[in-house]
């Protein structure tokens, strides 16, 4: 071989182990690039949580991910941090347009129907004359010489369905719930003290604890109530879950009072532990319920079903009860206990066992009514 053909084999292995070195060089910065990328995946957050969402807001605050605060959560309507501007009631920042004492968003006490009378005093007296004008009360009025039937020193009036009657009549009754009617619709007390029910609900499911607290743990309970005007004699009902083999068998002669509550109670030893003022309890269960929400039944003695829920700890279901301290209560004794909305977390932690529920109130009129509920429930089942 000539000096050429050497040189010429020489230069070619250089470039080879050039071609090498670099290939080489390439693959360590490859991999010094990928593991730095992994290493900034676990770059913790704000809140100091690898992986985590929060991010710093406008106000220089950690916010969202994992902490409780909202974006921009100190930032008023005017975007300064910390300031005070707000919006009026018709949502302009820093407005000047107010609630009247009749509610009315920039009104001047104009009427509203039951709450201001016709000259915009709150709960006032005065009232629309036969001749449509407004008198009494604060007015300073007189009525006019015509009622509202068109007859001249007439009595008849008009009440408060919005209706001319005569004098004598007072068939338009304001209800328990503070609403007027006169066509049988309004609501009443009951003999337990319960407005608007008409004591034939009977026996239903009215509290349940279904994943207490670590630190306040009673394990799992639910709460039965007789919202009718008879003692019942529950003997021989049957409490399930959504697994037909887990069956209590309420004792035979168990007679819940008219207006009464009674408890179940998975482990009567550490239900009485925690709430040893409780007397009107039945234990054991012999099974839990579901934290992460199932069907709850109650059956009478004849395999007849009474009452049904299927609750769940996701929305739109209050999800406080899911281990955060609250119960699940339902709101009224008559309303339906299949929809969420009728439902609320209690406002006590640890709920409200054998007595009224914290969240009872006597105001249903934007919630649906059925026959039969379940009024709350404790459901951790989680470990059975």
């Amino acid at each position: 071989m000539n000096n050429y053909g050497i040189f010429f084999k020489k230069y070619l292995l250089e470039i080879v182990q050039f071609n090498l070195k670099y290939i080489l060089l390439v693959g360590i910065l490859l991999m010094s690039c990928e593991n730095s990328i992994t290493k900034s995946s676990d770059i913790p957050d704000c809140d100091n949580k690898p992986n985590g969402s929060a991010i710093i807001d406008d106000c220089g605050l950690c916010t969202g991910g994992t902490t409780v605060f909202e974006f921009n959560y100190l930032m008023d309507c005017d975007g300064v941090c910390g300031g005070s501007a707000v919006e009026d009631c018709t949502g302009i920042c820093n407005g000047s347009e107010v609630l009247d004492e009749c509610g009315e968003c920039g009104g001047d006490n104009a009427p509203l129907t039951g709450t201001c009378d016709c000259n915009g005093t709150p709960f006032g007296d005065a009232y629309k004359d036969g001749c449509n004008i407004c008198v009494g009360g604060t007015t300073g009025n007189e009525a006019c010489p015509f009622d509202c039937a068109g007859i001249e020193e007439g009595t008849s009036w008009i009440n408060h369905c919005n209706e001319c009657v005569a004098e004598e009549d007072f068939s338009c009754i304001q209800g328990c719930d503070g609403n007027w009617s006169n066509d049988g619709s309004q609501l009443f007390y009951n003999d337990c003290g319960i407005c608007g029910s008409d004591n034939s609900t009977g026996i239903v499911i009215n509290e349940i604890n279904y994943n207490s607290s670590d630190d306040y743990d009673p394990e799992d309970w639910v709460e039965l109530y007789n919202s009718s005007e008879n003692p019942i004699n529950i003997g021989n009902w049957k409490f399930r879950d959504e697994i037909n083999e887990h069956i209590f068998f309420i004792p035979e002669n168990t007679i819940l009072s008219a207006c009464d509550f009674i408890v179940l109670c998975k482990d009567a030893t550490l239900f009485t532990s925690l709430f040893p003022e409780i007397t009107n309890y039945i234990g054991d269960l012999g099974f839990g319920l579901s934290s992460a929400g199932e069907l709850v039944r109650l059956s009478d003695d004849n395999g007849e079903l009474v009452d049904v829920v299927e609750y769940d700890n996701s929305f739109p279901w209050s999800t406080e009860p899911d281990g955060n301290g609250p119960t699940l209560e339902l709101i009224h004794p008559s309303l339906d206990n299949s929809f969420p909305a009728n439902w609320s977390a209690s406002n006590i932690n640890g709920g409200t066992p054998g007595i009224i529920n914290s969240v009872y109130s006597s105001d249903n009129s934007n919630r649906i009514f059925p026959g039969k509920v379940i009024n709350e429930i404790n459901y951790n089942f989680a470990n059975e």
